[in-house]
Parts: C-alpha cells; sequence; structure tokens
C-alpha cells in the first residue's frame, strides 16, 4: 500500500475537511509523499505528547515519522491514536498519529516508526513547508570547476546546485574551514529568496523582479537584502541545508548553525557531520 493510499485509509470516517482532501491530491500527483526525509541534529524537530513525554524526530514525510523517545527503561504506554505537538524550528502543530512498529534501540530509548491521521489540513500544510526544502536540499550537488564561474573555482569555494533551482556558494578558510562568505538562494512560490553571509553579516533577501526563471545566483544580484532577518528565509534554508547529503554537511554546517542562531534555535547532542 502507497503512503498516499495509507493517508487516505487513515482519513476514512474521520470527516476530512475539503482542503485536506484537495491537498493530499495535490501531493499524491506531484509524487511527494513517497519520499521520507532524514533530520540530521537532534533539536531541529520533536514531538511532545500530551502525557508531556518528548521524542526526537529523525525522520519524517506526509504519511509518517519515526521518533526516538529516551524512556529511562520504561516503555511508555500508546494508545492507537495519539495527540500531541510537533515542533519543527520554531514553529509547532497540533498532531495526530498511530504507532505503528516500536523497536528498541537500547535499555534507555527506543524508535517508535507513526502513520499521521490527517482529519485536516493544518498539518499538511505544515508539512509542506518543512518537506519541499528539505526535498531541494536533497538532491544538491557539489558543481565541478568546468560547471562555475571563474570568481569560485578557487579551493576555497564550495558551490552547489540542486532543484528549485536552489544554489548554495561557500567560501571557507583553508586552514581552519571558518565561514568567510556563503550565498544561499532559492525560489519560493514566484519569487527568489535568499540568505548571504558577509563580513561577519548574515543577511535575507527577495528578488524585486517576480517570475524571473534560470539560475537562482543570477536572480540573486536583483535580490533586496536587509539584516532584519525574515524568519520565513531562515526557515527554508534551514531545510534546505538539514536535508543535504551527508557528504556535504561539513561543507554547509557553519551557515547552517548561523542560520539556526537567528531563528533561536541550536543542535544539540550530535553535530550534523
Amino acid at each position: 500500500m502507497s503512503i498516499f493510499s495509507k493517508i487516505s485509509k487513515a482519513l476514512g470516517g474521520k470527516g476530512p475537511t475539503p482542503e485536506a482532501e484537495q491537498l493530499l491530491s495535490e501531493l499524491s500527483r506531484d509524487n511527494r509523499v513517497h519520499a521520507r526525509y532524514i533530520l540530521q541534529g537532534d533539536g531541529v524537530a520533536h514531538i511532545t505528547l500530551e502525557s508531556g513525554l518528548t521524542g526526537l524526530v529523525r525522520d519524517v514525510s506526509y504519511g509518517g515519522m519515526a521518533v526516538r523517545f529516551q524512556t529511562g527503561g520504561v516503555t511508555p504506554a500508546l494508545a492507537k491514536e495519539v495527540t500531541g505537538k510537533m515542533r519543527v524550528l520554531d514553529r509547532e502543530v497540533p498532531t495526530k498519529f498511530c504507532p505503528v512498529r516500536i523497536v528498541s534501540q537500547s535499555a534507555e530509548s527506543l524508535y517508535i516508526g507513526c502513520t499521521f491521521v490527517h482529519d485536516t489540513a493544518e498539518t499538511l500544510v505544515f508539512l509542506r513547508d518543512v518537506i519541499e526544502p528539505l526535498r531541494c536540499g536533497k538532491t544538491l550537488t557539489l558543481l565541478p570547476d568546468d560547471m562555475r564561474n571563474e570568481k569560485y573555482r578557487g579551493a576555497e569555494w564550495s558551490c552547489f546546485r540542486g532543484d528549485g533551482p536552489t544554489d548554495l556558494l561557500v567560501r571557507a578558510k583553508k586552514e581552519t574551514g571558518e565561514l568567510e562568505e556563503a550565498l544561499l538562494t532559492f525560489r519560493v512560490a514566484d519569487a527568489y529568496r535568499e540568505v548571504s553571509f558577509l563580513k561577519g553579516c548574515l543577511q535575507t533577501g527577495k528578488s524585486t523582479n517576480r517570475g524571473n526563471e534560470g539560475s537562482a545566483v543570477i536572480a540573486g544580484s536583483q535580490m533586496v537584502s536587509t539584516s532584519e532577518l525574515d524568519k520565513v528565509v531562515l526557515r527554508h534554508a534551514a531545510f534546505c541545508m538539514v536535508g543535504a547529503p551527508p557528504q556535504y554537511r561539513k561543507m554547509v554546517e557553519p551557515l547552517l548553525r548561523l542560520v539556526l542562531s537567528g531563528l533561536d534555535v541550536s543542535l544539540t547532542d550530535e553535530k550534523v557531520a
């Protein structure tokens, strides 16, 4: 059974809103509901149950998630349908889900695989804002020198491109890896957004030329930037970098941590590497 079928089954008898049904139909048509995305770094996402028990979300899709609970050796009593709140970065949403698989990781923790109960569109809309940039981040590829502008061919530069289009340019000191300059540009709806770091200053921006097609880096030259950070842009940027392939995470981590600081979020316990 496909994830979409499972979601549709979960909707049965729950009185789904027309908005939820329409969104599910759109997601199925776009073939986006079948992928599950890993959330690297404790502090990115967690679930808090009505009982107060909190778990870390390790991966997520439109259909479900895997959650790691620290239990102290006591297996929590979970009903067939559980209500709680999902917090991702600095935002949260009420969530219903059904535990479908429980695996003990150790005497102190366990993983629970869950399927969401989508009886309204609220969680789906929330997940769309998370999963779409994660998907674009997952497609990031390191560009070879012959595909870069001459300015960006030095060994100190790492240049990436992914779906969206999404472009990421990072310049770091060879000796220490300290971030010196970065530009992450992506498209949301009909406009480009960017996060830039230069001379110790983090900024966000939005393109003034709506509907501009082509390279996000080219569109980036038409950005209106401000040091008053746009949190919507920061969230999208953070998810792009959280979703980046494992071999690139060390390269994007310095910028990711700066972006998260703008959201008053920090990674804890484990590094993004």
